[in-house]
């Protein structure tokens, strides 16, 4: 899963799912850079169930607190938090501009497209996106973020 770059997330972490309960056990962080700078801190998990099927043990030790930047972030062990994951589509714009592309204005154009559904302004309709096809092909990290985007939107509505 991707958060946003800064975040502190590090291997043994153990986050829990507000929508199953279920627990994901972070195995690998790392941080992954698009064009020479922080794009998404990535995180690679186990489940639960994951882990028992391995026959690896897992030892629950007391949480260490690693802080930074504490930017939208959450402190503690509180029994229920929400983390939003992923660029919003503001930041994405933003992210293309620093960029200076020369897929810059289709990308934009990506991102308006989608914001538009996702708001409500535009119905969608079959292959709405498949006009992006080429610009996503050259630029393939920004399939992430409108994945998320759409993922998010439809699991909300």
């Amino acid at each position: 899963m991707g958060f946003r770059p800064g975040t502190d997330i590090r291997d043994h972490d153990i986050l829990r799912s507000q929508v199953s309960g279920e627990q994901l056990h972070i195995i690998e962080s790392r941080l992954d850079v698009v064009g020479g700078k922080p794009f998404q801190q990535m995180a690679f998990y186990k489940t639960d169930r994951e882990l028992r099927d391995e026959g690896t043990a897992t030892v629950t030790t007391p949480p260490t607190f690693h802080i930074e930047n504490a930017t939208n972030s959450i402190i503690g062990t509180q029994a229920s938090a929400t983390i939003n994951i992923g660029a919003s589509l503001t930041e994405l714009r933003a992210y293309i501009d620093e960029l200076n592309s020369p897929d810059a204005a289709e990308l934009c154009d990506l991102v308006d497209a989608v914001e538009a559904m996702v708001t409500g302004n535009q119905q969608p309709e079959q292959g709405i996106l498949g006009r992006f096809f080429g610009v996503m092909q050259r630029n393939s990290w920004i399939t992430g973020p409108i994945g998320a985007a759409l993922v998010t939107w439809l699991t909300h509505r």
